[in-house]
C-alpha cells in the first residue's frame, strides 16, 4: 500500500509463521454506539438495545414510529442511512403498502487511502455459500474521474450471476 513504511514493523501470525509488516501508524476503529438517551424513547416504551430495534420495514415496536440510519443499524454508512430513509418514508406515508429494506447490494466504503469498497457478496462469501459466480475486473486507469483526480491506480472486481449482468447479492 502507498505511504506505509516503518523501520520497526509489526509482528503478525500467519499460518503459524510470524511475519513483519511495516507501518507508520495504526488506526484502530472499535465501533460506535447510538446515543439513545434523552429523546423520550424510554418514556414512550420504544424498544432499544445497542440500537433502536426495528423490523424489516424499519418500524419500531410502535408501528407508527420508524427509525433509520446509524441509530437503527445494521450498518453505519451514510449511504445506508439514505437507503433506509427512503424505505421508512415510503412505508410511513403509503400504509398499508409496505416495502422491506433490502440490504443485498448496499455499498460498503471505507474512506482511507487508498479507498476500499464493495457491493454485494465477496468471492469468499460466495465460495462459503457454494454460490456460482462470474468475475469481471476493471482497472482504475480507465474511468475519467479517476484520471481527472490523478488517482488512476487500483482495480474493481465485480461478481455477477453466471450468464447475467446482475451483481451477485
Amino acid at each position: 500500500m502507498r505511504g506505509w513504511r516503518s523501520e520497526e514493523g509489526a509482528g503478525r501470525r500467519d499460518e503459524g509463521q510470524e511475519k513483519h509488516i511495516p507501518f507508520d501508524a495504526i488506526l484502530v476503529a472499535v465501533g460506535r454506539s447510538a446515543n439513545l438517551t434523552g429523546y423520550g424513547l424510554e418514556e414512550l416504551g420504544v424498544t432499544t438495545g445497542r440500537t433502536v430495534e426495528v423490523n424489516g420495514y424499519l418500524q419500531t415496536n410502535f408501528p407508527n414510529i420508524y427509525a433509520a440510519g446509524d441509530v437503527a443499524g445494521p450498518y453505519q454508512f451514510t449511504h445506508t442511512a439514505a437507503h433506509q430513509a427512503w424505505y421508512a418514508a415510503v412505508n410511513g406515508l403509503f400504509d398499508p403498502q409496505k416495502f422491506k429494506a433490502d440490504y443485498r447490494v448496499i455499498p460498503w466504503a471505507t474512506f482511507v487511502e487508498p479507498e476500499v469498497g464493495r457491493v454485494g457478496l465477496s468471492e469468499l462469501e460466495a465460495k462459503e455459500k457454494d454460490i456460482a459466480y462470474e468475475v469481471t475486473g476493471y482497472g482504475m486507469d480507465d474511468p475519467d474521474c479517476a484520471i481527472a483526480d490523478g488517482d488512476a491506480e487500483g482495480w474493481v472486481k465485480v461478481l455477477t450471476v453466471p450468464g447475467k449482468d446482475r451483481i451477485l447479492a
